[in-house]
């Protein structure tokens, strides 16, 4: 008796091969490798609505002397229509990398044009960074860390950011008035704040016990969660990135199918998704309500994104590769990271431009991550989230 067997899978992220089997009445299984091909269907890519994997399979058997084969199979499937990435926003890039440092990250910026992050440097020590407003920048590290990082900085100087202790642990801090002080979410395993506005208001994330991702709001002493999507276990992904001086509140989460994004505003909860693109990750908010962040084309890859009067636009700097968008100020200046040819990330500054007319789109097709994706809420994940202070991009 021998049966052979093609399966067709139709992956969302992974890639699988096709294999023939070969099986007689003793229970014994042959796999050899056969001609095969792999589809990744775009609707599923731009708009995932699964995370399991969609297969169809064909096969045939025979008894005796008689022979079975497969020769070729079509598949048919239904998709939407692909809706194409928003227009390139009209901008002027600058590469702003702090001079003579091998890494640099910017990470947000003020109405005074100051700009904090983090940079490493050549002993592969993590600093943070603030620019001063005649020029220059100087370094911050918070005292006995062995890593600092800024994430926030407000108009009137104020920073937040986090440090990893001795023992390996994120903790969150600020400067305010120039009085450096530790942010721990009570319980909580690790805690990031990621910006603090004018009213001194901290949002950011921790982890808590369960080993699930929060948002907060630190408020005149008192912490709030913010929770979005899954409220406890792995799948808890939830994340305040930016408040304004109107307490607007923005961030992403995961639903728990793609990262979604989201607007609080007035106790009102809004969800912001780039209409047929993947992973809308809301970073920042201005004062005048503009939003910057990313998100995934069909493709897979990463764009910044500019959301201005209700319209999202791209933010991808020229000739370079993952473009991700996650600070911006009342005058529109945005300032984030972007890859080289070789995957080595910069920091770059974009100020609004005059507009054409023209309606430019992203080049979409400069590569595939999909085979190098964590799973979201994997251990290998976790670890990069506890040790980083931006959302890893996972499947």
């Amino acid at each position: 008796s021998v049966q052979v067997e093609d399966g067709q899978d139709f992956p969302i992220i992974d890639f699988f091969s096709v294999q023939a089997g070969i099986s007689n009445q003793n229970g014994s299984l042959t796999s050899t490798l056969h001609n095969h091909v792999n589809f990744l269907v775009p609707a599923l890519a731009g708009d995932i609505t699964s995370l399991v994997t969609f297969n169809t399979s064909l096969s045939t058997s025979a008894t005796g002397t008689a022979r079975a084969s497969l020769t070729s199979a079509t598949f048919l499937y239904t998709m939407a229509p692909v809706i194409p990435a928003p227009r390139l926003a009209p901008l002027s890039y600058a590469n702003i990398d702090l001079p003579g440092l091998p890494i640099t990250e910017a990470s947000n910026i003020n109405d005074a044009g100051q700009i904090v992050g983090l940079f490493q440097d050549a002993s592969g020590v993590q600093h943070g960074y603030v620019t001063e407003k005649k020029g220059g920048f100087t370094t911050i590290d918070f005292p006995g860390a062995t890593s600092t990082a800024v994430e926030g900085i407000n108009n009137r100087g104020d920073i937040v950011g986090s440090y990893t202790d001795n023992a390996g642990t994120l903790h969150g801090f600020s400067s305010q008035n120039g009085a450096l002080a530790t942010i721990d979410f009570p319980g909580a395993i690790l805690t990031l704040p990621i910006e603090i506005n004018d009213k001194g208001q901290v949002v950011g994330e921790y982890q808590s016990a369960d080993q699930g991702f929060h948002g907060f709001l630190l408020d005149n002493g008192q912490f709030t969660t913010i929770d979005h999507g899954p409220t406890s276990g792995q799948f808890a992904l939830s994340f305040a990135a930016g408040i304004n001086n109107h307490g607007d509140i923005v961030g992403p989460f995961f639903d728990p199918r793609t990262f979604r994004g989201f607007l609080d505003s007035n106790n009102t909860f809004q969800e912001l998704n780039i209409p047929g693109q993947g992973d809308t990750e809301p970073a920042a908010i201005s004062n005048a309500g503009d939003i910057v962040g990313t998100y995934d084309d069909i493709n897979f890859v990463t764009h910044g994104f500019l959301r201005t009067r209700g319209n999202f636009q791209t933010v991808d700097f020229p000739g370079g590769d993952f473009t991700f968008a996650l600070g911006i100020n009342s005058f529109q200046q945005i300032v984030g990271i972007y890859a080289d040819a070789e995957g080595n990330f910069h920091s770059f500054l974009a100020t609004p431009g005059d507009d054409n007319g023209v309606d430019a789109q992203p080049h979409t097709s400069t590569g595939n991550r999909a085979a190098t994706l964590l799973t979201c809420g994997s251990a290998e994940w976790r670890r990069q989230m506890q040790h980083g202070h931006r959302i890893p991009k996972c499947r």
